[in-house]
């Protein structure tokens, strides 16, 4: 194979191999966008008595993660855990929601405020796969999303059944049968992400991006049942989480929000709007926000300092031993450096394998038989002097190259040279050994003679 030849192999396989190493184009987000949108939720502590809205609070705090938000998110908790026995026991959905919250914020969510959530979810779960007070893709996916976040196996008839809601174009409904909106599309798309293993999960979260593409606006946006800021961060957080990038949908809502960091709905402050469009900006989602910043923050001391006076509104975290929390979910893009390591040591490989194909010594050099070979490398290689090599033998050919003038002195003067030379070395000479046929025969006949003569005898 010529050096051309070898030269575009590699360059092709260097090509491919580089292209194969091109990571999936990580999602986006918007920090600045996503702080002040945090700032105006944690405003709002102070007057959120209401354990769901403090849940979904928590978690878009938890996606800012920002430990100067930590006093704000310590009101939250408060009424979280306060609440968190008849929240949990009224509704398994809203278990699971506190689930994630208490995932995101480093707590255990089988010992939360003294109830153990995870119970309290899968005594939501009925034989047929279906989740919750009122079965759909809402509450199956929301259970999932918890069962996964807390290290629970998600039962495979819960997977069955919410692939099952799924409607023929692709999208999900509020329940069987209902046409596809944006909200419960991309909270089913969050629930079949957590079946990695189930080929008709994936196939039906292919099939909902396909839906989801279809249906979004030119400028970014999807609508909404009741707000299409809250339905574009809804599903376009599920893109994302599916390793589809939304800039359009992120750029859409950085575009609606007002002054103070709210998201308006009907063109007041909405903090629902706000919390969900939080996410979608931080890049996370219910499979992954989490804050460590706000886990250490809140962290309950093991050995509480006394308090020179009880104050009833003291937070309990405050004299609790500190639990064992499952980590949170890893952000998305959080292994990145990979990506620079794997080409730099891709291409050192590549580069070693062309210095072998192409650096080796001689690799290129013609052949012995293409090259005529030089009186030094005959010498070495039959063991003979250098000199030896150029003064005598290395003559002789020339001599008999030369046409024939008469002239005999020349070539017997290259034959004494010769003999002069092998004398000298203690080599035998050519001729030295040679018999003389008419000799030889001689003597042969003669041996033949006296073999005769004695078996005559």
């Amino acid at each position: 194979m010529g050096r051309t030849t070898r030269l575009a192999l590699v360059l092709v396989a260097t090509l491919l191999a580089l292209v194969s190493w091109v990571p999936r184009s990580h999602a986006v987000g918007n920090s600045d966008a996503a702080g002040r949108a945090g700032a105006y939720v944690a405003a709002q502590a102070a007057t959120t008595t209401d354990v769901g809205v403090a849940a979904d609070s928590l978690l878009a705090l938890a996606a800012v993660d920002d430990a100067a938000l930590a006093p704000q998110a310590a009101q939250l908790l408060e009424v979280v855990r306060g609440g968190a026995a008849t929240y949990a026991a009224a509704s398994p959905v809203g278990a699971a929601k506190l689930v994630l919250v208490a995932v995101a914020l480093g707590q255990d969510p089988a010992d939360f405020a003294g109830v153990d959530l995870v119970a309290a979810v899968k005594a939501g779960l009925r034989d047929d796969g279906s989740f919750g007070e009122v079965p759909g893709p809402y509450a199956s996916a929301l259970g999932m999303i918890a069962l996964t976040r807390a290290q629970e196996q998600v039962p495979p008839a819960m997977a069955r059944f919410l692939v099952r809601q799924a409607n023929p174009d692709g999208g999900f409904g509020s329940g069987a049968g209902k046409p596809s909106d944006a909200e419960s599309t991309g909270l089913a798309m969050l629930g079949m992400l957590t079946q990695t293993d189930s080929i008709s999960a994936r196939d039906a979260v292919t099939r909902a991006i396909a839906w989801a593409v279809a249906q979004q606006l030119p400028d970014g946006s999807w609508r909404g049942e009741a707000n299409d800021i809250t339905a574009t961060a809804q599903l376009g957080s599920a893109l994302q989480a599916a390793g589809q990038p939304q800039p359009r949908a992120v750029q859409y809502l950085v575009g609606q929000q007002l002054a103070d960091g709210a998201f308006p709905e009907q063109g007041q402050p909405s903090l629902l709007a706000t919390q969900q469009a939080t996410l979608l900006l931080a890049d996370t989602s219910y499979l992954s926000v989490g804050s460590p910043a706000l886990a250490r923050a809140l962290a309950p001391s093991a050995t509480p300092s006394p308090s020179p006076s009880a104050s009833p509104s003291a937070s309990p975290t405050a004299t609790e031993a500190a639990p064992t929390a499952p980590p949170a979910a890893p952000r998305g893009g959080d292994n990145g450096i990979l990506w620079v390591i794997l080409p730099i040591v891709l291409l050192m490989l590549l580069t070693g394998a062309g210095f072998l194909m192409f650096g080796r010594p001689g690799g290129d050099l013609p052949s012995p038989a293409a090259a005529p070979a030089t009186p030094e490398a005959t010498a070495e290689a039959e063991g003979t002097p250098a000199n030896q090599a150029t003064d005598g033998p290395a003559r002789a050919p020339a001599a008999m190259a030369e046409p024939s003038t008469g002239e005999q002195p020349e070539a017997i003067s290259a034959s004494s040279t010769d003999e002069d030379a092998a004398s000298e070395f203690g080599l035998s000479r050519p001729g030295d050994h040679a018999e003389d046929p008419d000799q030889r025969t001689e003597s042969d006949q003669g041996d033949t003679g006296r073999s005769t003569d004695a078996a005559r005898d």
